[in-house]
């Protein structure tokens, strides 16, 4: 797994009234971590519900072989850091916690997706090119 425990050593130290819940991210409780900081062995989908329904950001820290800033993409509420710098760690999560609430895309209804699945040719977003 592509997993930045770095991520956290930083960010632990530096929101120390922010509780960070790890789940699922195959390694034990890392030695840098703060006191904050709690990590969960793999858990059923269902499970999490109660740790998500409460969070106020959520986290996909990745190791620098999958660069955090390539996985922004054009999403407003996406915050990208740079692996090892504890400053823009900061700065991401700064960012996340000031973010406003809500959706950043449009979903599709369920005609829209039909369409798209029975003719993907007739939508820029589904049209594959040579």
């Amino acid at each position: 797994m592509l997993f930045d425990p770095g991520f956290f050593a930083e960010a632990s130290h530096r929101f120390p009234n922010v509780h960070f819940h790890i789940i699922g991210c195959g390694q034990p409780h890392h030695p840098s971590y703060g006191p904050n900081v709690t990590v969960y062995d793999e858990m059923p989908h269902e499970d999490t519900v109660r740790y998500i329904r409460h969070a106020d950001i959520g986290i996909a820290p990745y190791r620098s072989e999958v660069c955090p800033h390539a996985v922004v993409g054009s999403y407003a509420s996406r915050f990208g850091y740079k692996p090892g710098d504890g400053v823009s760690v900061e700065q991401a999560i700064n960012q996340a916690l000031k973010a406003p609430r809500g959706a950043s895309r449009q979903h599709l209804n369920w005609s829209e997706v039909t369409d798209r699945i029975l003719a993907p040719a007739d939508f820029d977003d589904t049209r594959i090119s040579p």
